[in-house]
């Protein structure tokens, strides 16, 4: 499996108080934000932890 592949996959799932973001592919990789534009800022702050 290549980088580019794994990181082609997440989910962004609507709850409670905003979004939750996973990625099946990375193990331990997932986040959420109270709203779209803040799930998708912590989604690249989790990528870039997991690619750290």
């Amino acid at each position: 499996m290549s980088l580019s592949n794994s990181l082609s996959s997440s989910s962004l799932i609507p709850i409670e108080n905003g979004y939750a973001i996973r990625f099946p592919d990375l193990p331990g990789t997932n986040s959420q934000g109270n709203d779209l534009a803040n799930a998708i800022y912590m989604a690249r702050d989790a990528l870039a932890i997991w690619l750290d």
